[in-house]
């Protein structure tokens, strides 16, 4: 058993290390096409379709998938791209992976996002045990 367990954290390894390289590969790309400028990091407090930030409101530290929702609606009705910027919606088209905004969108969206098969999750590691070699 010890074997089957120490091929199993390895191989969650390799699947979260190869999830790393394509976001590098992604965002190489995303920089290479961008007058070499980076991704945002986030969709900042004030972005339209985000809710009025403060007791309740948008936290662009904190968002959530009815806020990229939002978000993804203002931008589709008005034709802009306010937040397609920000690092999880612009490097997963270049690896043929769903941005947020569509998980935020479909209705399927969020329970699909957080059964973990996507390049935004790496395998959970066992407690207790080092998936180091």
């Amino acid at each position: 058993m010890p074997a089957l367990a120490k091929a199993k954290a390895k191989a969650q390894n390799i699947n979260c290390l190869s999830n790393l390289k394509q976001w590098a590969i992604a965002q190489t790309m995303y920089v290479d096409e961008s007058d070499q400028a980076f991704p945002a990091t986030k969709i900042p407090n004030g972005t339209p379709g985000t809710p009025p930030a403060g007791s309740g409101g948008y936290d662009e530290d904190q968002p959530n998938f009815l806020d990229l929702a939002d978000v993804s609606t203002t931008t589709n009705a008005n034709g802009t791209s306010f937040g397609r910027d920000a690092w999880f919606n612009a490097l997963p088209p270049y690896i043929k992976s769903k941005p947020l905004w569509q998980y935020a969108l479909s209705p399927t969206g969020p329970p699909d996002f957080n059964k973990g098969n996507n390049i935004y999750h790496c395998p959970p590691r066992t407690a207790g045990r080092s998936i180091h070699p």
